[in-house]
């Protein structure tokens, strides 16, 4: 009986920092930048599109212990071998920074890598989207 009222508590402490921490952390619509490289838009519609490079997808908050928020979208990429359908997937993290688990792929698989960055909030009010054509991968 000790023992799970222990677990208990220790287990809603745990939740309640958890909470805390994803509180004061949390991910909110508005213009984002990774590693000062890329921006992204963060819609309230559950939308996102990059302001410096031609990337979109939608996005929702995760909110569980370490997990801030999810995105995922696709792009093409206009290169000297053609175009290539590509797609990339983040997932916001609070590991003491806000950071972010980065994985970008081609379809036709000549192409992959998975970043670690970190993702700051810049302003409210975004940018518009880039209109520009992609010649390389956005974690290039």
């Amino acid at each position: 009986m000790k023992m799970s009222a222990l677990l208990y508590i220790s287990a809603s402490a745990l939740f309640s920092l958890s909470t805390e921490a994803s509180a004061a952390n949390s991910v909110d619509p508005g213009q984002h930048t990774i590693s000062g490289v890329q921006n992204l838009c963060l819609v309230q519609d559950g939308t996102w599109y990059g302001t410096t490079f031609n990337f979109s997808g939608r996005w929702t908050r995760e909110e569980s212990l370490h997990f801030l928020a999810q995105l995922w979208g696709n792009y093409t990429v206009h290169d000297t071998s053609g175009a290539h359908k590509a797609n990339t997937t983040l997932t916001i993290i609070d590991s003491g920074v806000t950071g972010l688990n980065w994985h970008d792929w081609f379809d036709d698989g000549t192409y992959g890598t998975f970043l670690f960055n970190v993702i700051d909030f810049v302003k409210k009010k975004c940018d518009p989207p880039f209109q520009g054509q992609n010649g390389h991968a956005v974690t290039e």
